[in-house]
């Protein structure tokens, strides 16, 4: 994909393509390697893009990223059905996709010029039993009604979401009927209300269980974007599996975005004084240390929350094994693996909880095998 000076304006969009071909390569590679994989993306565009040939697009960055996954497959002898679908319901945004993909022969691409729910029912009978990542990308939070998507979403597969938070939360106090019907396709049913005025995290923790309980996902969780020039979320990516690995793979993808939104958001920041100055500044965005605020004290409030989940399901069984209680740490928020093992180190210094068998030393950390038992409270 394209670096980020040719998303000036729209860093968030870099950071969202900057994800998605990251997770998209791992999952095609993985799932390549032991059959077929389909790539299923119900808001293709192109749109707002500044390259002729859309080359800052989720179209092309999915092309090109599976050609790679493709040829490289090809070369340890595996020879996967690599296939596309793209949906765009734009005339002229629709012309411009067909353009951008006629000429591919390498890789099967399906295009229609549709609405997402509409086209449904077909991405549905063309995936059949082939594995999915269907990735949603809608300009607002209309357009993919939780119950209307839900057939395509149960088949074998994963998705991602980007789930429009500042659009959503704007209108959330909007007392007109049409909308909070809108609101109501979107969570798949009412009892969305509370949780909507129950701010960010809720909000999100309500729709993310949603998609499981509809869907049929063993697991559901998000990684948050910023906006770029200001301490607010702009949207979440939602993602949704039914395997653990999954999880692994999500956070340690994160883990790189985080680091690459705080350069790329102290890079705008940087430019955005310069130009309401005119005065050049020392020190470059990359010299400087760019984390938010807002990120620093998610991590801080997720890990709490993650100590008092897994002591209630250390308590409610009396002990797990580690890698049956990572998975419920992993669907937390900003909480990867190292930060899972340090949260339980952390506990069992603490006599909260139990590692069997006991840790080598200090350095030590859980893995498969290490049961998690709950200490008696009168220890």
């Amino acid at each position: 994909m394209k670096d980020p000076s040719a998303y000036e304006g729209r860093e968030q969009t870099y950071l969202k393509h900057f994800f998605l071909e990251r997770y998209l390569e791992t999952v095609a590679y993985h799932i390549g390697w032991f059959g077929d994989f389909v790539y299923v993306d119900g808001f293709s565009g192109p749109w707002r893009s500044t390259d002729e040939a859309f080359e800052d697009t989720s179209i092309l960055i999915a092309i090109k990223k599976l050609r790679t996954v493709r040829n490289n497959l090809l070369k340890s002898g595996k020879r996967p059905n690599i296939r596309c679908v793209f949906v765009e319901k734009d005339r002229g945004a629709f012309e411009d996709l067909q353009r951008t993909t006629k000429n591919i022969d390498d890789i099967e691409v399906l295009v229609l010029n549709s609405d997402f729910e509409t086209a449904v029912e077909q991405i549905t009978a063309y995936v059949g039993q082939t594995f999915a990542l269907t990735f949603i990308d809608p300009t607002g939070w209309t357009g993919f009604a939780l119950d209307t998507i839900a057939p395509l979403l149960r088949k074998k597969g994963e998705v991602l979401i980007n789930f429009m938070f500042e659009h959503l939360n704007r209108f959330k106090s909007d007392e007109r009927d049409f909308i909070a019907q809108t609101y109501t396709k979107l969570f798949g049913g009412d009892g969305w209300q509370g949780h909507v005025e129950a701010g960010e995290a809720a909000m999100l923790d309500f729709y993310q269980r949603r998609i499981k309980e509809r869907c049929g996902f063993d697991f559901a969780t998000r990684t948050r974007i910023m906006q770029p020039l200001k301490e607010k979320t702009y949207f979440h990516l939602v993602y949704a599996t039914r395997h653990p690995k999954g999880l692994k793979e999500f956070r340690r993808i994160e883990k790189r975005l985080t680091k690459e939104q705080g350069l790329v958001r102290a890079t705008a920041q940087q430019r955005n004084r310069i130009q309401k100055s005119g005065q050049l500044e020392l020190f470059s965005a990359a010299d400087a240390e760019s984390k938010s605020p807002s990120l620093a004290d998610d991590t801080r409030s997720f890990s709490a929350r993650a100590q008092t989940e897994l002591l209630a399901l250390v308590h409610k069984k009396g002990s797990v094994f580690y890698e049956q209680a990572l998975p419920a740490l992993l669907e937390i928020p900003a909480i990867d693996e190292t930060t899972a093992k340090s949260i339980i180190c952390d506990l069992c210094e603490a006599r909260m909880l139990d590692i069997v068998p006991p840790l080598k030393d200090k350095r030590s950390r859980p893995k498969d095998g290490h049961e998690l038992r709950a200490v008696p409270q009168n220890q």
